[in-house]
């Protein structure tokens, strides 16, 4: 599984979902990510539990168990300048699956890649990115696609169509009450097809749901006013 993190050296990591990744116990990671933390603190935690396989970052210093590693030939290391690291994960993104950069050409970066000139000057051929899951400090994000079917006067089922779950039930259902007002029934199912997935979204799910009713409680401020919010 490859993994791209956020962060630049301690700042903006995501320690929580970093944190859940190394309960889940996933082992044979690459990690794609600017560093690798340093001991004890990010991704140096999944480093000393042995989970990662391979790094492809641009900076690896302060962390003496990634050098232990290294040396002892535990860890593979991709090394690449921060600018075409950047953009071998923007490639990757767009959909190009690689590019040719001056960056790198004629160092030990160039040693294994194609090599091509254009303007009578070297370039090096690099392959874009593309991540199984990405992790970021306040960012979160997966894509699917569902069916949403409203039974008037007083349910919507939504049901799953395509993305990244094994299978996704859901329900609301609206009850009127006397003074006016509307309970809320909400119910939803679920289990996404990787296991280190389901393991994180476990972990953060009560505090979605939180931000969730927090969101349609404001929009029914705004609406109906507070008199009419139960």
């Amino acid at each position: 599984m490859l993994i791209m993190s956020g962060g630049f050296g301690l700042c903006g990591v995501p320690n929580a979902l970093i944190a859940a990744i190394h309960a889940s116990g996933v082992k044979n990671l690459t990690i794609v990510s600017n560093n690798a933390g340093t001991d004890g603190a990010g991704l140096g935690l999944l480093l000393e539990s042995r989970q990662v396989k391979k790094m492809i970052s641009s900076y690896v210093g302060e962390n003496k168990e990634f050098m232990r590693q290294y040396l002892g030939g535990e860890l593979e290391i991709e090394f690449n300048p921060q600018g075409t690291l950047a953009e071998r994960i923007r490639a990757g993104g767009a959909g190009i699956p690689a590019f040719f950069t001056r960056t790198g050409a004629g160092t030990l970066i160039a040693e294994g890649k194609e090599v091509r000139q254009f303007g009578g000057q070297d370039y090096i051929m690099e392959t874009g990115l593309v991540a199984d899951l990405a992790i970021g400090f306040k960012m979160y994000r997966e894509r699917f696609t569902s069916h949403v079917v409203l039974t008037r006067p007083d349910r919507i089922h939504v049901t799953y169509s395509d993305g990244p779950f094994r299978y996704l039930n859901n329900e609301w259902r609206f009850t009127p009450t006397e003074d006016g007002g509307c309970l809320i029934d909400f119910y939803v199912d679920f289990e996404f097809k990787s296991k280190l997935l389901q393991h994180v979204i476990e972990m953060l799910f009560n505090e979605a749901v939180k931000r969730m009713v927090a969101a349609f409680e404001a929009r029914a401020r705004k609406l109906y006013g507070e008199a009419k919010l139960s």
